[in-house]
């Protein structure tokens, strides 16, 4: 992996990858994601069971964590580079040096980017216990 993306989170290293503007990756990530959602509700059979649906509710909470991140993700980036900024006026240092304590700061660790990623699924499954859920059989 070159040193240019490895200076930024793994979220915005992914969105680089799409080449498309953040929020049309967002909305193409939600209408795919409930197009798969409404494709296993009808090959499972539980589109036509409109008071049976548990499905739904347990279904949907990671695809609207999903993309409650990547629609808030754009705005908490920005902020961060405003707090950042602000901050510039107030240490007696030179722009280069500045921009490279700055990128010094803020270059993630990949290994916990990943590691934070499997804890949360395995937190949400483990929580969730899909395996115990009545819709499944």
């Amino acid at each position: 992996m070159s040193e240019e993306t490895r200076r930024y989170p793994l979220l915005t290293t992914l969105m680089t990858y799409t080449r498309l503007p953040w929020y049309w990756t967002t909305i193409i990530v939600t209408v795919l994601s409930l197009l798969l959602l409404l494709l296993a509700a009808l090959l499972d059979g539980k589109l036509s069971d409109v008071p049976g649906w548990n499905f739904w509710r347990i279904s949907i909470d990671g695809i609207v964590t999903v993309i409650y991140i990547l629609a808030i993700y754009p705005f908490m980036a920005r902020l961060r580079e405003r707090a950042i900024q602000t901050f510039r006026p107030l240490l007696s240092l030179e722009n280069d040096v500045f921009d490279k304590v700055t990128t010094g700061i803020s270059r993630p660790n990949r290994r916990w980017e990943w590691a934070a990623v499997f804890l949360g699924i395995a937190i949400t499954g483990s929580l969730g216990q899909p395996w115990k859920m009545d819709w499944i059989s």
